[in-house]
């Protein structure tokens, strides 16, 4: 098992034609066109453009087909009811903000260790803010990029 921080070289020009610089990732929520996670690290912050531009297709395609949510310890979310309620949360989603704190990464599987904040105006029209440290695992795929397979946004909080 080695420790590594996490590689954001993606930050600057994405290689890939067509696809968008990571400075746009923060500026065009409309587009549909960016690369997939190549090392573990990247997952954070695809993770945060896809979830705060609504995009159901890139959450899908960041998620392994067999993930799993964790939505309280002990009780967790698996296949047509998992991307119903990714889709649900996307309707009206409270923006997000991720920052990986660590990357722990053993061959095909990773974890990430994952402080976040979702911050804005809530349903009741308040000012909301919610904010956890998350535990997930993530594993490459033969294609090389790296996917969620368990999504623990409650980390190591108790039951």
């Amino acid at each position: 098992m080695r420790f590594r921080r996490p590689d954001l070289s993606f930050r600057s020009a994405l290689t890939v034609p067509g696809t968008l610089r990571w400075t746009d990732l923060m500026t065009d929520s409309t587009t549909t066109n960016i690369e997939l996670p190549t090392e573990p690290g990247q997952l954070s912050k695809v993770f945060e453009f896809a979830f705060n531009s609504g995009n159901i297709e890139l959450m899908e395609k960041l998620l392994d087909p067999a993930a799993i949510h964790v939505v309280s310890p002990g009780n967790f979310l698996t296949g047509e009811e998992r991307r119903r309620a990714t889709a649900k949360a996307l309707e009206n989603p409270l923006p997000v903000t991720s920052t990986i704190r660590h990357v722990y990464e053993v061959g095909d599987i990773a974890l990430l260790i994952n402080d976040y904040v979702h911050e804005g105006i809530g349903p009741d029209g308040e000012p909301t803010r919610i904010e956890g440290t998350a535990t997930d695992i993530a594993r490459r795929g033969q294609d090389g990029i790296w996917r969620i397979v368990v999504s623990n946004p409650p980390g190591a909080s108790r039951a």
